[in-house]
């Protein structure tokens, strides 16, 4: 098995020890059996060869002192090194060394047909290994046409610093890191004899030197090939004693059998010995061939059994050439027998002597190294067309008649000489007009340009060789491309962009020349380069010094973006237009560097908020580098970069961050609610102090959402506004709480009393007018509703402007947001039924609490502020028109309330106070009447002077046109009005309906049968029942009344003369 892993090669497979089992069936060659060791043998040796070809050296442990050339690989177990290469284990390979030289050499002194035997074995098994021919069929891409030394495998390279440890979650760096190429090695598949490269320039030497015209020709050839003199000198001496012989016959591998019997002087090899084994070898090569095709044959050759004279098998010729190899000595009479065997065996297999393709390729690739200058290096040789010429006859003869696989193989070899051109000069040549490199490439593509894609196989195995070092050279060419690599790695084997361009091109060429598209090999590439380049992004990202503060993950996302970006850029800058304008290409194959980027940068981002993080600053700043990033992908992949599609990440984080918004918010509530005092400034009509740090909360909250700036679903606002709608209804509930309530404003209903003529004169006569309130009005209960009410409107008007400004807020988040996700995409606009009402919860508790603030306050104005002239003066010593009434005693003191209210409310606001105020006062005015104590009675005489002031307090509060409305002001008092119509009526028609609404809601009750209630609107409701009948006959100035009273019910006559709170 080759030593791939070194990229150096051990002695000819034909000489290789073979695994332990052989050692039990080789007594004689008579009893191997090459069908048993196929079976053996087969699995094992091409498992092994595709292990060591594709594992870096760092894989395998080593004794001391010892190189992969010392390992005896039929020793290894190869089931347990795949199974130990899957878990990333160390192959330990130390228990399968081959012997020391010096053992080597005593047992094949001691044993040399066990050695000769085994050698035989080896051979069979190989045979086995190939059941086709891999020169003339191999028209597969090939992973040993381009060898990369140990340096260029990937070597893993974890972050362990503290300041990273939180990042293994999201960033597992891969096992195979960043590749860092030292060199790599343009070559053809290896022959069945696995001749050095000696071997092959020195067969190739003699071939051309059979068919020299001229010794200068001849000695430039010699030089190109590094052959050395004394070798040359042997090669045309043993060419001058065949020569006659090879013209006849024409210019074929029949030449080296020639050789063979001219290196017999004297019946010995002598020092030729070497010299007659290398030819040995080669004719090996046209026997396995040969054997090869047998195999694949429809009708192989069966050996009938009284068939004469030895079996001339190519299998069995070359057992016999492996077994004369390994003697010590060679017998020259055996030499004599063994050419007489092979021509034989050649001759009934019809090959003409001609070699297979991959030999007849390796031959020509070695001569065309004349067509180089020996003086000036990495150019082409002045005469290098007429040496060209001159290779003709030896080409022909190597099967490559035409001359589009000459110009293939030209083109190869030009490239194998800008690869050494590359290894030794770097991308910096000093005394160069241009560089070598570049023009060594670009004469190579010129070559294959325009070549014929039909071809014979072994040359197709040369341009898969040549795309595999494309692809090689271009599966990083971020890295190893400058501009825009910038490292200072000498390790790394650094092109320009011209180069780059030609590699590129070259690379096409050779995927059509194969059968292969070309656009998606570059495209793998693209992508290739991408991964390794994001790679890169991420490890520096990490060795970042800013990881040790804060989210370690967070800060490492947002360097990978930007650097992420900046490679966009680059290759958009320095490499995109090399590889769109090659041949065949498209905007689809270099838009899948950047759509690469995007994938790998998308896995770890969404990983990252999968995690759940807190919106910061931080991370905010990291998602939005995301839209940078995705506009430098963009710009460089053009369609093939997708959005980023980030809502169905974000949307979740949004709604967290709401939440903990919303809470904060209600707690400022409690706050602020809590500390208000509501203190009336005199001079100021500002809101109160909590009202506005509650707005500046409310403002704060939604500022912060739109300035996200990260998309999120609409009803994300929804659940925003509607947070606000809560923390409104919190904020209106504990202002109305600040007051007091209606129930413990208004005082209890007294106890009932029958009119006495006597009482009621002493208590008249013992009157003394209360006297008026001087507290002044922002001390007043009205000082204090109205602060209430104006932080109620001021809160009012901004949630109403705060409804309109939302959607142009939330569009403008949106169309901001949808730049993270792609720089051309465009918004969703949803229905509008999302964007209705969307503070109607807000304005309605608002609104709720400011009809209730004006009522609570309207009634507090009424009995508490305005007890004395209300509630204890007005008609207590009886209806006068003159005084103690609502327009001498009340409305003075309405006018200078509603003057306050309307210096400090708008007229919406005024109106509201003021329709509150109506209310109140008819509630307070019908107490009066109704409830007023045995000192208010009243006559059928009362009730004119009474609808007068009704007609008064109407038109106070119309203000001719300029107050309230006058149907609202008649709604209003219509319950005063209803009164006054009871009262006007006689004692006799008073008792009758008393009886008759009381039977009425007897029976109701009895039978439980209510009677349909009246709208709440109507005034007349709670007028029209035998308690209010009941309670005016109670206050009537009439005797008839008292007796009427007296004989059904128990109600005293007062004799106190207390309160009218005191009966």
């Amino acid at each position: 098995v080759p030593n791939r892993v070194h990229g150096a090669w051990p002695r000819p497979l034909a000489f290789t020890p073979r695994m332990r089992i052989m050692d039990m069936t080789c007594e004689t060659d008579t009893t191997v059996s090459l069908e048993r060791l196929v079976r053996i043998e087969r699995d094992n040796a091409l498992m092994l060869s595709y292990i060591l070809d594709t594992n870096s050296i760092g894989n395998f442990r080593l004794p001391p002192g010892t190189t992969m050339n010392d390992v005896n690989y039929g020793a290894i177990d190869v089931a347990d090194m795949i199974s130990r290469l899957r878990r990333s284990e160390v192959v330990d390979l130390t228990t399968c060394m081959n012997e020391s030289c010096t053992s080597r050499t005593l047992e094949r002194s001691e044993s040399t047909r066990v050695a000769a035997t085994r050698v035989v074995s080896a051979t069979t098994a190989s045979t086995a290994t190939f059941s086709k021919n891999p020169f003339e069929e191999r028209m597969t891409p090939s992973t040993n046409g381009v060898s990369a030394s140990p340096a260029s495998e990937d070597v893993s390279q974890p972050v362990t610093t503290a300041s990273t440890k939180s990042l293994t979650s999201f960033f597992a760096l891969d096992d195979t890191p960043l590749s860092s190429p030292q060199t790599c090695e343009l070559r053809l598949p290896d022959t069945y004899a696995t001749l050095s490269v000696e071997n092959i320039r020195e067969l190739a030497f003699e071939m051309f030197a059979t068919v020299a015209c001229d010794d200068e020709q001849l000695e430039t050839v010699r030089l190109a090939l590094n052959i050395e003199q004394h070798r040359a000198d042997v090669v045309v001496k043993y060419i001058k004693k065949c020569k006659g012989a090879i013209s006849n016959e024409q210019l074929t591998a029949h030449l080296h059998l020639r050789m063979m019997l001219a290196a017999l002087e004297n019946g010995s090899l002598g020092a030729d010995e070497e010299f007659f084994k290398i030819r040995a070898r080669a004719m090996s090569e046209l026997l396995w061939s040969l054997q090869c095709s047998t195999q694949n044959s429809s009708t192989p050759h069966v050996r009938d059994d009284d068939e004469e004279g030895p079996d001339l098998s190519p299998a069995n010729v070359l057992a016999e050439i492996n077994r004369m190899l390994s003697l010590p000595d060679i017998d020259a009479a055996w030499v004599e027998s063994l050419v007489e065997i092979i021509d034989a065996a050649l001759e009934n297999g019809k090959t003409n002597f001609r070699y297979p393709g991959v030999m007849g390729v390796k031959l020509y690739v070695e001569l065309l190294s004349a067509i180089f200058d020996q003086v000036e290096d990495h150019t082409l040789a002045y005469d290098a067309p007429v040496i060209l010429k001159s290779l003709e006859p030896v080409a022909k003869a190597l099967g490559l008649a035409d001359e589009a696989p000459r110009k293939t193989l030209l083109a190869f070899a030009i490239v194998r000489k800008a690869i050494a051109a590359c290894q030794e000069l770097g991308i910096e040549c000093d005394g160069y007009d241009t560089s070598p490199v570049l023009f060594l490439l670009t004469k190579a593509r010129n070559e294959l340009r325009n070549v014929d894609k039909t071809m014979m196989p072994a040359v197709v195995s040369a341009m898969h060789a040549l795309l595999q070092w494309g692809k090689f050279m271009m599966s990083d060419f971020m890295h190893t491309v400058q501009p825009p690599a910038s490292h200072q790695d000498k390790s790394v084997m650094m092109i320009e962009p011209e180069t780059f361009d030609v590699v590129v091109d070259i690379t096409h060429y050779a995927a059509t020349l194969v059968g292969y598209e070309s656009a998606p090999i570059l495209t793998d590439m693209c992508r290739k380069s991408a991964r390794a380049e994001y790679e890169r992004a991420r490890i520096s990202a990490m060795d970042n010094d800013n990881l040790e503060h804060g989210d370690a993950v967070c800060t490492s996302l947002r360097h990978i973006a930007q650097i992420t970006a900046n490679s966009a850029d680059s290759f958009s800058a320095h490499l995109e237009r090399y590889i769109s304008n090659s041949p065949g290409m498209s905007e689809e194959v270099t838009g899948c560097f950047a759509a690469q980027l995007r994938e790998s940068f998308s896995t770890d981002l969404y990983a990252w908020l999968e995690s759940g993080p807190p919106l910061t600053i931080q991370s905010l700043n990291t998602i939005w580098a995301v839209g940078d990033l995705q506009s430098a992908l963009v710009a460089t992949g053009g369609t093939s970069v997708e959005p980023m599609g980030l809502q169905s990440h974000t949307a979740p984080l949004v709604f967290v961050w709401l939440s903990d918004k919303i809470d904060g918010l209600n707690t400022i509530v409690e706050r602020c609610v809590s500390t208000e005092q509501w203190r009336v400034n005199k001079d100021s009509n500002s809101p109160a102090p909590s009202a506005v740090d509650f707005l500046r909360a409310v403002n704060e909250t939604l500022t912060s959402f739109f300035n996200l700036r990260i998309p999120a679903h609409v009803s994300a606002l929804r659940a925003l506004t509607e947070g606000i709608d809560a923390a409104v209804r919190k904020f209106t509930s504990a202002t109305i709480a600040s007051l007091e309530s209606t129930d413990d404003i208004i005082p209890p209903r007294p106890s009932k009393t029958r009119y006495k003529k006597d009482i009621v004169q002493k208590l008249r006569s013992e009157f003394k007018r209360a006297r008026r309130s001087t507290t002044p009005l922002e001390s007043s209960s009205i000082g204090a509703g109205v602060l209430r009410l104006q932080s109620l409107k001021f809160l009012l008007e901004k949630m109403s402007q705060l409804e309109k400004d939302i959607v142009p807020q939330w569009m403008e988040m949106q169309r901001n947001a949808s730049l993270l996700e792609h720089p051309d995409a465009t918004f969703e606009i949803v229905g509008k039924q999302w964007f209705e009402g969307l503070m109607a919860g807000a304005k309605q508790a608002l609104h709720r609490a400011i009809n209730v603030v004006s009522s609570q306050t309207a009634y507090c104005v009424i009995y508490r502020d305005m007890q004395s002239e209300f509630l204890d003066n007005i008609y207590y010593t009886g209806v006068h028109r003159s005084c103690d009434n609502i327009t001498s005693d009340v409305l003075p003191f309405l006018d200078g309330v509603l003057g306050y209210v309307a210096s400090r409310l708008d007229s919406q606001s005024r109106n509201v106070v003021a329709a509150a105020l109506l209310e109140a006062t008819v509630s307070g005015w019908m107490r009066v009447l109704l409830d007023g104590g045995p000192a208010r009675v009243f006559t059928s005489g009362d009730i004119e002077p009474l609808e007068e002031e009704v007609e008064i307090l109407s038109d106070f509060f119309i203000a001719g046109g300029q107050g309230l409305d006058a149907a609202m002001v008649a709604e209003r008092v219509a319950p005063m009005t209803a009164l006054l119509s009871i009262m006007s009526l006689s004692t006799n028609d008073l008792t009758k309906n008393y009886e008759e609404q009381a039977t009425k809601e007897a029976a109701a009750a009895m039978t439980g049968a209510h009677a349909p209630s009246k709208p709440s609107s109507d005034p007349n409701a709670d007028v029209f029942n035998s308690e209010v009948t009941l309670r005016v006959i109670c206050h009537r100035a009439d005797h008839a009344a008292s007796k009427w009273i007296k004989a059904r019910f128990s109600i005293g006559k007062t004799e106190s003369s207390g309160g009218w709170f005191a009966f």
